[in-house]
């Protein structure tokens, strides 16, 4: 109970800091209506979107697709500016590119009656979201390009996606997926064991594979960060910068396959010096 009035506290102040005029950096121009551009990804989207949802005192539902949230009034819910939250939000959030997400407020109610404060509140909204975005900002300073670097994205296989590939072989003694094939490249299959995280690198010759066969991960690949589970499976292109982070006291098992097979003397480190923690 006191985290939340203290929650709705913050956001008090922070609607009068708005209310003055404060610059709100992480929201691209023109800052108005009811879908706005913010310079963050779209994990950081959704969370301050269900940060502030949360703070208003609503009730925060996540639709299965993980991109729609519902937001609904609850008896934690406050007055803002004299301004009741009294009904419920729709908050979907769309990525434009790996530093813009767009994410638009709407109350389910728009359309049915002519409400005069439903853009105030939908204003509110997004002043919150603003507001934690900044705070979610990372504070860490940017490592610079690399030279032999390359810009590229991860290609993510979920468990549920493999699930619905047609299987290349299917025997009652073996089920087999095909997730790649390249005949004319030397190929190196390693199994990792992770208990411990592998700093900021990449590899300039070799693309990498990894499959997770059991725990779980962070992984950065490029500028993209996400969560992978035992049955995902990565890949990570060549030149491209990636980090591996661990919970604490946590455990994971990866099946990497190399192609071809990495020159341990030719990584480059960007962070962190030589070995990578739990790698056999």
């Amino acid at each position: 109970m006191i985290a939340r009035h203290t929650a709705v506290a913050l956001l008090l102040l922070s609607s009068a800091a708005a209310a003055q005029g404060k610059d709100l950096p992480m929201v691209k121009q023109p800052n108005e209506g009811s879908g706005r551009v913010y310079l963050c990804s779209m994990e950081d989207a959704l969370a301050a979107s269900a940060q502030s949802a949360a703070a208003l005192g609503l009730d925060v539902t996540r639709a299965p697709d993980g991109t729609v949230l519902i937001a609904s009034p609850t008896s934690w819910t406050q007055p803002i500016d004299g301004i009741s939250f009294t009904r419920t939000f729709v908050v979907r959030v769309r990525t434009l590119s790996g530093k813009e997400t767009e994410i638009t407020v709407e109350e389910e109610s728009r359309g049915r009656d002519k409400d005069p404060w439903a853009d105030k509140r939908v204003g509110i909204f997004h002043e919150r979201i603003a507001s934690v975005v900044g705070e979610l900002r990372p504070k860490k300073v940017v490592i610079p390009k690399h030279a032999q670097e390359m810009q590229g994205e991860a290609t993510l296989v979920k468990q549920t996606d493999l699930l619905l590939m047609r299987p290349t072989e299917d025997t009652d003694a073996l089920r087999a997926w095909n997730l790649g094939f390249a005949r004319s490249n030397p190929i190196n299959t390693v199994e990792w064991k992770l208990k411990g995280d592998v700093p900021l690198h990449f590899t300039p010759l070799s693309e990498r594979r990894l499959l997770v066969m059991e725990g779980s991960a962070r992984i950065t690949v490029g500028t993209r960060t996400f969560w992978i589970f035992a049955g995902d499976f990565v890949v990570v292109p060549k030149g491209v910068r990636t980090q591996l982070w661990l919970d604490k006291d946590a455990r994971a098992t990866l099946f990497v396959i190399e192609t071809p097979a990495v020159d341990e003397s030719k990584t480059v480190w960007l962070e962190g010096k030589g070995g990578k923690a739990g790698q056999p």
